[in-house]
């Protein structure tokens, strides 16, 4: 049975164009993908992301538990996060996922929605002793990005705007318990609001309020996409999947072979990383007009090379661009092909989309 939304009514109000997502409905756009993602780009965008699972994990050995299903590290100070992929004994990557450091003894678990299931079952699978883990089935999720989110955020919750990078609060608004981190999926800066779903529609207006003098509008699934793909941010069931690992797409940065404590999928990794990999994802901008999409061939040397994961038209850009996992012997020229139809395209280093990076980093110098 599809999901609603806490925030459902408001969407249909106001214009959202529904479409299903990882069994939920959700909007698409509310304006236009190109409007929503320019707005976020140059001054603030409003996401609803409850569809994203969550849960609280605790107990005295929640640290231990977490070092060894996750291969990065997760014994960072409370009030941070860390993003990191969960993978099977193989080194495949189940999902992404963000864990968040509320406590010496209590975490909080975000997670992609078409994974909540497989994830959830995996987890309890391997659960230590002393662990609870506890799934939030009634909740809803506020993502604000965009060069004003902090000062959209200002006006409804203040104490969040001292946030660094990948840090998180717990706090009250509109009685009740809400968890805000900064983080943000799109390059730019954002904050992400975890809220009880009775809350969300109250919270969701205040911020909505807030950000009008700012230029801010509601964004849907369109414009997260082409944001984050402009990024060169991967999406699970694109870039990420059980048959390959975090060395394939780039993020061996996320494995932290050098912590003290073993962890699933360690062996095949510590493999991989001695013996080199075998496909490497690449970011793409095609040289003439065209949208490359998933499952796009991608030929070097006159051979299919590869496969595309993600592809869009950027609004930023004004071209075609795409991530694309090929083999690592695999180089320029590349041709993307699909139904008897041939784009040439160059490589480019990631992100697509430099100006964000830049803005992030200028904002992690001043903080």
């Amino acid at each position: 049975m599809t999901k609603l939304s806490p925030l459902d009514a408001w969407h249909r109000e106001h214009g959202g164009r529904m479409v299903d997502f990882a069994g939920w409905e959700l909007p698409v756009q509310f304006s236009s993908v190109i409007q929503e993602h320019i707005a976020v780009r140059q001054a603030a965008g409003l996401f609803d992301i409850s569809h994203m699972a969550q849960a609280d994990v605790s107990g005295p050995r929640a640290l231990d538990w977490l070092q060894y299903m996750l291969p990065n590290n997760i014994d960072v100070k409370v009030g941070r996060g860390v993003y990191s992929p969960m993978c099977n004994f193989q080194g495949g990557i189940i999902d992404d996922l963000y864990v968040f450091r509320l406590g010496e003894e209590r975490f909080f678990l975000v997670m992609n929605a078409s994974r909540e299931e497989a994830d959830l079952a995996w987890l309890r699978q391997h659960q230590f002793s002393e662990v609870t883990l506890d799934a939030r089935s009634s909740r809803a999720g506020i993502a604000l990005q965009g060069p004003h989110a902090e000062a959209v955020l200002s006006a409804v919750v203040p104490e969040a705007t001292s946030l660094s990078r990948n840090g998180v609060i717990e706090t009250e608004l509109t009685q009740a318990r809400v968890i805000v981190s900064r983080t943000g999926y799109t390059g730019e800066d954002g904050f992400e609001l975890f809220v009880p779903a009775v809350s969300a529609a109250a919270i969701w207006e205040a911020l909505y309020k807030s950000g009008q003098h700012f230029g801010l509008v509601a964004a849907g699934l369109g414009a997260r996409d082409t944001l984050r793909l402009e990024m060169g941010y991967p999406l699970y069931g694109h870039e990420g999947s059980e048959n390959c690992t975090p060395y394939d797409i780039g993020y061996g940065w996320t494995v932290k072979l050098q912590k003290n404590s073993d962890f699933i999928g360690r062996e095949a990794l510590e493999s991989q990383q001695r013996t080199g990999i075998e496909h490497k994802l690449i970011g793409l901008i095609l040289d003439e007009r065209g949208v490359p999409r998933q499952g796009w061939t991608v030929t070097s040397d006159g051979r299919a090379r590869g496969v595309v994961t993600s592809g869009t038209h950027s609004p930023s850009l004004n071209r075609g661009i795409c991530l694309a996992l090929v083999d690592s012997g695999a180089g320029e020229p590349y041709k993307l092909e699909h139904n008897g139809k041939t784009f040439s395209a160059h490589a480019v280093e990631l992100p697509f989309y430099k100006e964000a990076g830049a803005r992030r980093r200028q904002e992690l110098i001043l903080q």
